[in-house]
């Protein structure tokens, strides 16, 4: 996946996290902000799709808090977090 920040120009969004753990099937966590609606959330998924193809992965997305975003072993936030096993992510 490339160039997430799109993010910025939504609205009603404090943060997002995407997170895969298997191939083919992707996680997008969503911090919202005041105001949060489905068009918002409609709108990440959709950014995410024309970045990542159509038809290609399952996509779900969950609301979560900031606390529930994974941080590097740093402390530092991580926007895209790889969960995949090394040695499965081969075809």
């Amino acid at each position: 996946m490339t160039r997430v920040d799109f993010v910025e120009d939504g609205e009603n969004i404090k943060a997002c996290q995407w997170i895969q753990k298997e191939k083919g099937k992707l996680l997008i966590l969503i911090v919202s902000d005041d105001g949060f609606t489905v068009k918002d959330k409609e709108f990440v998924v959709d950014e995410t799709i024309k970045r990542v193809g159509e038809n290609n992965m399952d996509i779900e997305v969950k609301l979560a808090e900031l606390a529930d975003l994974r941080l590097s072993k740093r402390g530092k936030f991580r926007l895209i977090v790889n969960e995949i096993p090394k040695g499965n992510n081969h075809e």
